[in-house]
């Protein structure tokens, strides 16, 4: 089942692709890491993040 995520679920959501995103470290271009991957404060493209 797909549905929309929850307010009350982005922060975990958030932490799940930072944790993950640690994986990917080096096999990321290093002009485009960061830490953390993606913080919640920054403007996601599009207007703001959908997540499903």
């Amino acid at each position: 089942m797909i549905r929309k995520c929850l307010d009350s679920e982005i922060e975990t959501i958030y932490e799940i692709i930072n944790d993950a995103s640690v994986a990917y470290k080096g096999h990321i271009p290093a002009d485009r890491w960061k830490e953390p991957y993606m913080p919640m404060d920054e403007d996601q493209p599009g207007g703001g993040l959908l997540l499903l």
